[in-house]
């Protein structure tokens, strides 16, 4: 298992620790995994615990930390997703609630998929994408590498669950940025199921800037 590392290399701006999401607004003394530099933990018990589930993205962080080096403009465009994607966590929750299949055997097989488009102009955070489609997808249908990454993390997922605290992975789809898909953790403090809301009224309050 690697080490952590307090480096401060941006790739992917992560802001919370990728086991169990606390950070520094939390107290939390956030360190990175020294061989790919990229996920970051609140210390050594929850880089144990996640090893299993880093070790196969280790690898592939490396490669994406590589490709980012390669195209360093790219590091804002994600870093300002992340920002995003973390300030609407609880209506991107709900709405992958919403849309899921009412079958719970089959949410093992299925990844929420977001496709934004990035507005370029727009200087308020909570705005800076608007969200073009998102339902749920089967892992079948998403690209051999990047499913075989979400398949890795399912089974972590679901030997480490914990009623406190639920967490979801968005795959965040930009079509017209050279940026590559990623997964994106969202991490959802209560085991309260939503108030139903139509879809379009939650993708509407997220184009908005708004939480629901």
């Amino acid at each position: 298992m690697s080490n952590l590392s307090s480096g401060n290399l941006r790739f992917g701006d992560l802001r919370e620790c990728v086991k169990c999401g606390k950070s520094k607004d939390d107290g939390a003394t956030l360190l990175r995994c020294k061989a790919c530099k990229v996920d970051l933990y609140c210390g050594q018990h929850c880089q144990r615990a996640d090893w299993s589930l880093h070790r196969p993205k280790c690898r592939s962080n490396q490669q994406a930390r590589q490709w980012f080096e390669r195209r360093p403009e790219a590091f804002e465009e994600l870093a300002t997703l992340r920002r995003w994607a973390k300030f609407h966590n609880p209506t991107l929750w709900h709405l992958a609630v919403q849309t899921a299949t009412q079958d719970p055997n089959a949410a093992e097989h299925t990844v929420f998929v977001v496709a934004v488009r990035a507005r370029p102009n727009e200087t308020n955070p909570r705005r800076t994408f608007k969200v073009r489609k998102a339902r749920p997808y089967p892992i079948d249908a998403i690209p051999n590498n990047m499913a075989a990454q979400i398949r890795s993390v399912y089974e972590s997922e679901r030997a480490s669950s914990s009623n406190q605290q639920h967490k979801m992975y968005m795959l965040c789809i930009l079509p017209e940025s050279p940026l590559p898909p990623f997964l994106i953790p969202s991490f959802f403090k209560t085991a309260e199921e939503p108030h139903y809301r139509p879809p379009e009224d939650l993708i509407k309050a997220i184009n908005q800037g708004k939480h629901v």
